[in-house]
């Protein structure tokens, strides 16, 4: 009798010692099933619902992958788009900017500040060298002025105001062009210019559209925080879930704490 019972405390301290190990491992799982129940509104008490979760995860996975790509690469582009716009067609000589105020005149090109890309590409090519002139009251008495010029400026083109303002309504008013080429009549010829990939016109047009591009992209930071946070839940969720697989037979036998 005295044997059978050492037998029987041995087996319960066995027993207990089981318990005691398992309690452990069963409450950090637990702790699994309960966050990802909560994280994703879904009970999660058996097998059934643990396969049911991770068939939902692994389809909400590769579609949050995929949309934070997309978003990432959006932000490149409008990034790319912004910068490009900020270096297109370069700085104005700064010997002709010097030039115009030494004459008390303007140039013909800060009509089209507020041009397109688009536009500012088509009137550039339509105005050819003219993109240069400068407007002065009276440009033969001008021209007398300017012999001791910047050697830089080899040719220096001035345009009247009326003049100024037939050219302006002229390049504006011009049929669309067809392909990639203008052609103008210039006197007794003809020119044939290629439509500029780069223009110089349309200044503040593309500086409002680069900061428009880059509020853009500025928004996108932000929602691509909360993607990627996001992606990173639902990463977490998935290890869980694979845990909770490989463990469920502890997960399942419950709580072991009531039986100590």
């Amino acid at each position: 009798a005295l044997d059978a019972l050492e037998r029987d405390r041995q087996a319960l301290a066995a027993q207990r010692r089981e318990l005691l190990e398992r309690q452990p491992r069963w409450q950090s799982l637990n702790d699994r099933a309960i966050r990802m129940a909560e994280a994703l509104q879904s009970p999660l008490t058996d097998r059934a619902g643990l396969d049911a979760v991770r068939t939902r995860l692994a389809q909400d996975l590769p579609a949050l992958r995929r949309d934070e790509e997309a978003q990432t690469l959006r932000r490149e582009q409008l990034h790319a788009e912004g910068r490009e716009l900020l270096t297109v067609g370069g700085a104005i000589d700064p010997h002709l900017l010097r030039l115009t105020d030494d004459l008390g005149g303007a140039l013909l090109a800060a009509n089209f500040e507020e041009a397109t890309v688009a536009e500012a590409a088509l009137f550039e090519a339509r105005l050819g060298a003219l993109t240069h002139a400068v407007v002065v009251e009276d440009p033969q008495s001008a021209a007398n002025t300017l012999t001791d010029r910047a050697s830089d400026l080899s040719s220096v083109y001035l345009v009247s105001p009326a003049e100024g303002a037939a050219l302006i309504a002229a390049v504006e008013s011009a049929p669309p062009p067809r392909g990639a080429d203008v052609l103008v009549s210039e006197g007794p010829a003809w020119r044939l210019t290629r439509i500029p990939s780069h223009p110089r016109l349309g200044r503040k047009a593309r500086e409002r559209r680069a900061a428009e591009l880059l509020e853009e992209a500025t928004l996108l930071d932000q929602q691509l925080v909360e993607s990627r946070a996001r992606r990173r839940t639902i990463e977490r969720l998935e290890l869980d879930a694979d845990t909770l697989l490989a463990e469920h037979a502890t997960w399942l036998a419950g709580d072991p704490a009531p039986a100590l």
